[in-house]
């Protein structure tokens, strides 16, 4: 099948539902056939006019990627895709926003000791270095615009089939939903949510500018951010394991 996996996943999905009691069972079988037609769309490249000088493709590693969790998808019907997954607006495939991307670098720079033996630069220059790049302030100083480093969305550029599928999380929550804690002797609720397979290829691109600290110039620049994604990996529940690239 062929489509827009956005426009399917977010506008599609739940029109054509009955939403009444009588006919809960087939709104149920209508959402698992709409599912199938999302994890059966074949991905395609599109067509980009240029990519800057300074960039690396990762590929996702087992068991997946999963991106834009926190974006409500949930109507309380059996067995349907409860968690967001971020779109781009206009192709419809999966991407990495650079917000994310830059959220997740920055995050590496509140261990300034793993930041300096990446980079062999001093410890006390490692704040300096992440107002530089995050914040654009050199030498106490806003960099112009064109000065500053940019962190642009990461794209998928190749990937195998399907490179959507289903997984669940199984969280064990109590019966009484005014108790918030886990209960682990009552029966966990499986959650259904996609997620972007393993070896999938994204491309990381960044406008990036010659940094005023030593000769960390714009290309160990992208070394670094390269090593940090490999280290930490990226999006929701890195925790067990989703995220990592390699």
């Amino acid at each position: 099948m062929n489509g827009n996996a956005g426009y399917l996943f977010y506008k599609d999905y739940f029109k054509g539902l009955s939403w009444d009691e009588a006919s809960k069972e087939n709104d149920r079988v209508r959402l698992s056939e709409k599912s199938a037609a999302i994890i059966g769309i074949p991905w395609s490249s599109i067509a980009i006019n240029s990519v800057p000088e300074t960039h690396f493709i990762l590929k996702t590693r087992a068991p997946g990627l999963l991106l834009g969790s926190g974006v409500a998808h949930e109507a309380g019907i059996e067995n349907e895709f409860k968690l967001g997954l971020y779109f781009d607006h206009t192709s419809g495939w999966p991407y990495v926003p650079g917000s994310s991307i830059k959220g997740v670098l920055r995050s590496a720079f509140k261990h300034p000791d793993y930041i300096s033996d990446l980079t062999k630069i001093p410890l006390p220059d490692v704040p300096t270095l992440e107002k530089e790049i995050f914040a654009g302030i050199r030498k106490d100083k806003e960099l112009a615009k064109y000065e500053r480093d940019c962190f642009l969305d990461a794209h998928i550029t190749k990937a195998p089939f399907p490179f959507l599928n289903d997984d669940y999380i199984t969280p064990h929550k109590h019966k009484d939903r005014k108790l918030a804690y886990l209960d682990p002797f009552i029966d966990p609720v499986p959650i259904r949510f996609l997620k972007i397979e393993p070896g999938v290829e994204f491309t990381f691109s960044f406008i990036l500018n010659d940094s005023g600290i030593l000769d960390f110039n714009k290309v160990k620049k992208c070394e670094l951010f390269k090593t940090i994604l490999k280290d930490l990996g990226i999006g929701a529940k890195t925790n067990v394991g989703y995220g990592g690239l390699e």
